[in-house]
């Protein structure tokens, strides 16, 4: 049956309008996205596990409460933690106060633990395509100075709920504009 329909190229494109109608209705799951999520249940569980964790505390317990093999992650570079102690922000001074920000970023080390748990949705009605995003993406970062905890853990991000519309003829006359660029 289905070979007859496709015989010809009007049945074929009502067979393909059709099939995006009936999708559309639904939505079809498109992208998931998950990572370090045999680390942690869920957003209140890294909440619930970085509260315990206050100044002072020393590295290997960190992790402990945590639940995380340190070995497992990688380190970030001391510009990072620069930049999550102070923001955006460049070191300036006189040779002294220069060497003092030295010596003081020398035994300094962090981490930064991502957690995301990401379903995507997309739907087509008449000339659009509709995504939604839910779920949480969000950054653990954790900073020791001589294996000691120096600041409270660093909460960003957390739940996304995005919603998402782009016009077909809009996406089609892109794709058309990379391939021409492509060759």
């Amino acid at each position: 049956m289905y070979k007859k329909l496709l015989k010809t190229p009007k049945k074929a494109a009502i067979a393909i309008l059709l099939s995006f109608n009936l999708a559309a209705c639904s939505g079809i799951p498109t992208k998931e996205n998950f990572e370090n999520t045999d680390l942690f249940k869920n957003q209140a569980d890294i909440m619930q596990r970085s509260e315990q964790l206050h100044l002072g505390l020393e590295k290997k317990e960190v992790f402990r409460i945590l639940g995380i093999d340190p070995e497992d992650l990688s380190r970030i570079s001391k510009s990072e933690i620069q930049n999550a102690l102070y923001g955006e922000s460049i070191l300036t001074g006189n040779k002294d106060d220069l060497e003092r920000a030295r010596d003081f970023f020398k035994d300094i080390e962090g981490y930064k633990i991502k957690y995301t748990e990401l379903k995507s949705r997309a739907s087509l009605s008449f000339s659009r395509i509709h995504t939604t995003t839910k779920g949480t993406d969000m950054s653990l970062t954790i900073i020791f100075k001589s294996g000691v905890l120096l600041e409270p853990p660093m909460i960003t991000g957390g739940n996304i709920d995005n919603k998402r519309s782009k016009n077909i003829i809009y996406i089609f006359q892109n794709a058309k504009k990379a391939a021409a660029e492509l060759k």
